[in-house]
């Protein structure tokens, strides 16, 4: 009885732990990466025709990617075992990630200093992050 009793607490901080400390930031780190496409969708008129937006939407579309671009790797980082949670659940690796981060922090000041020439490199930019992020998922 006190056997099954130690098995049964053990079982549950086992469980907790997965929960806390895997399962809800690769949760979180998914939520993340749905958010960056659906902002890249979201600002692409911002992007692609820096010449025809208005300084205010830049300056908040700045602050969205840099922020993202901060953001998903930090939270990558904060998983455990990531490389190996990656392999096993099929999410974008960990280079995959900090490239994302690179790609969304260039994104973000080619918004803010850009002069209109940069439009096709941002879409190109686009895709890139979009092709990272979906790395290694089922559908890809």
């Amino acid at each position: 009885m006190f056997i099954g009793f130690i098995l049964g607490i053990a079982s549950t901080l086992a469980c907790l732990y997965l929960t806390k400390f895997i399962v809800d930031p690769i949760i979180n780190q998914a939520n993340y990466r749905y958010e960056i496409a659906a902002m890249l969708k979201y600002y692409a008129n911002v992007y692609t025709c820096l010449g025809d937006s208005t300084a205010e939407e830049r300056q908040k579309a700045y602050e969205v990617f840099r922020g993202y671009g901060s953001w998903i790797e930090s939270k990558t980082l904060a998983i455990r075992h990531y490389a190996f949670l990656s392999q096993l659940l099929r999410k974008p690796s960990l280079e995959d990630i900090k490239k994302v981060s690179g790609e969304l922090i260039g994104l973000a000041n080619s918004i803010k200093n850009g002069k209109g020439e940069e439009d096709k490199m941002n879409r190109e930019r686009r895709e890139k992050i979009l092709k990272l992020l979906s790395a290694n998922s089922p559908e890809h």
